[in-house]
């Protein structure tokens, strides 16, 4: 049987994949590669002047061809120059496959030079990584790699490549199929859950699409634009899932288009495309119980563009509302407080804990994670405020770990045993069940009192 080097398998097995563009920056332990990779033809070498704006522009090239993005570099620095890129693509959902050459197996573990654990340093952000120890394992883990990048939600892959492990001979052949007993992601539709949504649709009064990154990322731009024209349902968008060209599909066909945006330049670029309003997101608008963050945004947006601007972010009452009609909203996008309403399908433990929660049971901490928590006295909550004398060996992660699956279990089941994040900008403001007529008719009502009051004293 024909045998090739490690180096060799790797170029072929992008060829297999169809990679016809890597960004590659060369170092000691990948140099072979670099070698083999100068032999062949077919595939492009985007050279970098430093390893991040490599992974950045693998990102780019991901989300703007619809393909993987690829990258090679080498150890150590070279490694480790690749982690904010690694994160971006994780979060965003892009699918990347990163190389990064490795020292001798030999050496793994002995503070050679140029060695860090990169899988380990990255195992929180990126899909899978793994160090290939067998040459024999070489072509699994690489066919593996691209088929956990682009399929189910996509993102970053990376694959260490021993120096050693590369440059001994296996064989030449490179797997066809995959077969993860472990991963096995769904492709198809859920008719069960599209007949849900079919039902849902055809009873609501005032349906509304929420359209994010998901769109973008399946590549439903048109099938959407045909739901949407079709239907003639209004549509709102996150800042990841709005492209200029469909937003003035959608604007052709009629359709109310309200994109959410978190900047003042976000909204300029909406108000030039054309859309009915934009939603000034996280200003917070102080109808919370609990330390405020800054408000800045909401004026900003609303002097920067002429058409209406909707505030979002932490309005439950009367004082809410009326503080961002004062800022210049022309509309309010609500959501906690109607946890508490008769008509909200969720456990009648959580209603009961967030109607006897008072003021003095709202805990703020900011510190650890770098943003304001709101949360009840819980478990959870001690933890956090624990967490405040040693952030600096506590992450944003460790506190994420702590609270999963927490907040499904509480309401669902009202299961607050461990503690959870919970309903802090309503506490104290809500003490009995209400519909959700009556909890805006009341806001309504303590906002107008509240503009009628300052109205007054000016």
């Amino acid at each position: 049987m024909r045998q090739i080097s490690g180096n060799k398998l790797l170029v072929k097995a992008l060829k297999e994949e169809g990679v016809t563009t890597l960004f590659g920056y060369p170092g000691a332990c990948t140099i072979d590669i670099s070698d083999e990779l100068y032999k062949q033809s077919g595939i492009d070498i985007i050279l970098p002047r430093h390893e991040q704006a490599l992974v950045h522009e693998a990102d780019a090239y991901a989300r703007t061809t619809g393909k993987v993005g690829v990258c090679l570099v080498t150890s150590g620095p070279g490694a480790t120059n690749l982690v904010t890129g690694l994160a971006t693509a994780n979060y965003d959902s892009v699918p990347l496959v990163c190389f990064t050459g490795q020292v001798a197996r030999h050496l793994i573990g002995n503070d050679a030079f140029q060695e860090v654990d990169i899988v380990g340093i990255t195992r929180s952000i990126t899909k899978y990584g793994v160090t290939v120890r067998n040459r024999e394992d070489l072509g699994r883990i690489i066919k593996e790699a691209f088929y956990i990048a682009r399929t189910g939600r996509p993102g970053p892959v990376l694959i260490d490549l021993p120096k050693d492990v590369m440059a001994e001979l296996g064989s030449a052949e490179y797997p066809k199929t995959v077969n993860i007993r472990g991963y096995k992601p769904n492709t198809s539709v859920h008719i069960g859950q599209l007949k849900r949504a079919l039902k849902m649709l055809q009873k609501s009064k005032k349906p509304l699409f929420l359209a994010g990154g998901g769109v973008i990322i399946s590549r439903a731009q048109e099938i959407f634009t045909q739901v949407v024209e079709k239907t003639q349902i209004p549509v709102v968008t996150t800042g990841a899932g709005s492209p200029s060209k469909y937003i003035q599909q959608w604007k052709q066909a009629g359709t109310a288009v309200i994109p959410v945006v978190a900047s003042v330049a976000l909204a300029r670029r909406m108000e030039r495309l054309g859309v009915d309003a934009v939603i000034a997101e996280g200003m917070e608008s102080g109808g919370h119980i609990g330390e405020t963050t800054t408000m800045a945004l909401l004026p900003q947006v609303v002097d920067a563009v002429n058409i209406p601007v909707i505030a979002a972010g932490g309005i439950a009452d009367g004082r809410g509302l009326a503080a961002v009609r004062m800022l210049g909203a022309e509309g309010v996008q609500c959501g906690t407080v109607f946890l508490s309403a008769e008509e909200c399908h969720i456990s009648q433990k959580y209603k009961d804990l967030v109607f006897k929660a008072g003021d003095i049971s709202t805990v703020v901490t900011g510190k650890a994670s770098g943003h304001p928590v709101r949360s009840l006295k819980t478990p959870l909550s001690r933890k956090l405020l624990q967490m405040e004398g040693h952030i600096e060996t506590r992450t944003l992660e460790e506190i994420e770990a702590m609270t999963a699956g927490s907040l499904r279990k509480a309401v669902q089941d009202g299961n607050f045993q461990e503690g959870t994040f919970m309903s802090g900008q309503i506490a104290g403001l809500v003490n009995e069940p209400s519909t959700c007529h009556t909890i805006i008719q009341n806001m309504v009502e303590d906002a107008e009192k509240r503009l009628r009051g300052a109205a007054a004293l000016i």
